[in-house]
């Protein structure tokens, strides 16, 4: 019984383990998603007010 337990304790912890290895790649994997995302929208918006301004400006 006890070597019984102490296999599924060890078998939990392992997966246990192995489990929070993947969430933790799968949260650093999603941020440096969101921060590639974010900062293209963001260099986008810039360089269309850039245009948009110099534009602007040149028109009239």
């Amino acid at each position: 019984m006890r070597r019984m337990i102490m296999a599924a304790a060890s078998a939990m912890g392992m997966s246990m383990y192995v489990f929070m290895i993947v969430l933790v790649r799968m949260v650093m994997v999603m941020v440096m998603v969101m921060v590639m995302v974010s900062s293209m929208l963001a260099a986008r918006v810039l360089m269309r007010r850039r245009y948009g301004l110099s534009g602007r400006g040149v028109s009239d």
